[in-house]
This record gives structure tokens, sequence and C-alpha cells, in this order.
């Protein structure tokens, strides 16, 4: 991406069919749970893999909108909703704010 070249719209939109597909694998993994069959403990994890996968990827994809605010804002809003503590994401834009 620092490169200048995410913009290209095929990998932009490889990067977007990634985060989608493991959208789809969360729910049909949180579906799953609901199953008799299926541990609770380990629907959890692997649906919560599937679910900040797919915020990582979208907050990548974000970073190649045309509008830098806009691209900032999305990019952090998935990056905090792909990690169960946001604190180093939150304190590290701060740091770049103040600077």
């Amino acid at each position: 991406m620092r490169a200048g070249d995410f913009h290209h719209i095929d990998k932009r939109k490889a990067v977007l069919d990634s985060a989608a597909a493991l959208d789809e694998a969360y729910w049909n993994a949180s579906e799953e749970e609901n199953s008799e069959s299926a541990s609770k403990e380990s629907s959890d994890a692997q649906s919560l893999k599937y679910f900040s996968r797919a915020k990582a990827l979208s907050a990548v994809a974000f970073c190649a909108e045309e509008d830098p605010i806009e691209a900032a804002v999305e990019a952090i809003y998935e990056a905090i909703s792909a990690v169960n503590d946001p604190t180093d994401i939150v304190e590290k834009v701060k740091d770049r704010i103040e600077h």
C-alpha cells in the first residue's frame, strides 16, 4: 500500500472478496453455535476468528478509499472492531493526531 499500488481495482477487489468470504464464514459458524452437535467453545472461537479476520481485511480495503479522511476513519473503525482490546490502536491513532 505504501508503494501506492493498492488503489489498483483488482487488488482491492480481491481483499474485499476475501473479507466477504470470511464474513460469510463468520455467519455460518455463528449459526452452527446453535446446533446441538457443535461444541459451543470451539464454535465461539472459530466464529470470532472469522469475524476478526474479515474486519482486518476490511480495514486494509478502506485504506484505498480516495478520500483520505474517509479512508482513515473507516479503516480505524474496522481495525478496532477486529481486536479484543483496541487500546494499542487508539493510542497509535492519538499519537499520530497529536504529532
